[in-house]
């Protein structure tokens, strides 16, 4: 299982529930000419979203680590609600442990696209594929993942209504 495999079928999902929310959820993907990560800011940007959650799955060298975490840009109030909902909703929704809302600083993994896009953005890392248990539950609990998810979206835009 690939990190881009699994979220290429959790992402629509999450829209989907967002949708049945009343709440408007695009699916974008990086482009795949070896420049994605340098130009998705400014995609993402161009589409003028309220919030933004990058969908990954961490990995380790070795198959130990397990569960879930939620990268923000350090100073973003909204996006330290998002990671810590995300973080904490997903964890439940997939019986791992909470690794909790992480702030990311400027030479940080994953900082340009946290610091680079206007809306507050979450990086949510849903468990480690490296582990057998964790992807064993990311397989099992896919729907009540995009619920997870989806229901994290919808009540941190109610706290910016």
């Amino acid at each position: 299982m690939t990190e881009w495999a699994y979220n290429s079928i959790l992402a629509p999902l999450v829209a989907s529930r967002l949708c049945a929310a009343g709440v408007q959820g695009v699916v974008v993907e990086r482009p795949d000419d070896g420049s994605g990560y340098e130009q998705l800011p400014g995609i993402l940007n161009n589409l003028g979203p309220e919030l933004i959650v990058s969908l990954h799955l961490n990995a380790f060298s070795t198959p130990g680590p397990s569960g879930t975490c939620a990268l923000f840009w350090n100073g973003s109030q909204i996006g330290w609600e998002l990671a810590e909902t995300l973080s904490e909703r997903v964890a439940a929704a997939l019986g791992l442990r909470d690794r909790g809302a992480i702030p990311r600083l400027a030479n940080d993994r994953g900082a340009p696209l946290l610091r680079r896009t206007r809306a507050p953005t979450v990086i949510l890392e849903s468990a480690f594929v490296t582990n057998p248990g964790d992807r064993e539950r990311l397989l099992e609990r896919r729907g009540q993942l995009a619920d997870a998810v989806a229901e994290s979206i919808v009540d941190v835009l109610g706290l910016l209504a």
